[in-house]
């Protein structure tokens, strides 16, 4: 499965391959099992969380699949919102997470094609997980970081799209650029 987003940075092809090669046979079942149900629903979606830092330079051990999926998959009812019946919570004990890229500030690359699973922009990871502040996500920015991902090219994103957290990147790029001395 290769990933769809055309990025820029010098990793210019996410490796999910790599990603699955570092987690549990269980989880990568439920990242297939799941994206073909986004697949079947018409949802389209992309990757994010620790699957795709692991597919950007970084596999790690996770024990759950994070989504960004479009509003396809919410019903809403006025003030009420729920996920549309058919798509999975968990899968085989494994937690499924769905992130709507409205409620992210924005829109990424996503796909519904059966035979292409996006990747989100690897800018966008470091967007999410700047916005989340816990220790691993900013353990994770500061691996790909030191694995080659463009500093420059992600904080003039992060400029852009949430100005109010250029101050924790500058702080994760420079614990990285100290830990790769």
């Amino acid at each position: 499965m290769a990933s769809c987003y055309p990025y820029d940075s010098m990793i210019k092809q996410p490796n999910l391959s790599a990603a699955l090669s570092a987690v549990s046979p269980k989880v990568r079942r439920a990242l297939l099992e799941t994206h073909e149900a986004l697949v079947k629903a018409g949802v389209p979606h992309a990757l994010i969380g620790g699957l795709a830092v692991g597919a950007y330079g970084y596999p790690r051990a996770t024990k759950d699949v994070d989504w960004l999926v479009g509003d396809e998959a919410f019903r809403f009812h006025g003030k009420l919102v729920t996920m549309r019946e058919g798509l999975p919570f968990e899968y085989d004990g494994i937690p499924i997470d769905y992130l709507s890229p409205s409620a992210q500030g924005e829109a990424a690359a996503m796909s519904s094609s059966a035979g292409v699973l996006a990747i989100a922009p690897v800018e966008h990871i470091f967007r999410q997980k700047l916005k989340a502040g816990r220790a691993r996500d900013k353990g994770d920015l500061v691996e790909l970081l030191k694995r080659g991902v463009d500093p420059e090219a992600v904080r003039k994103y992060i400029q852009r799209a949430a100005p109010q957290l250029v101050d924790a990147f500058d702080k994760i790029r420079l614990t990285a650029e100290e830990e790769a001395e």
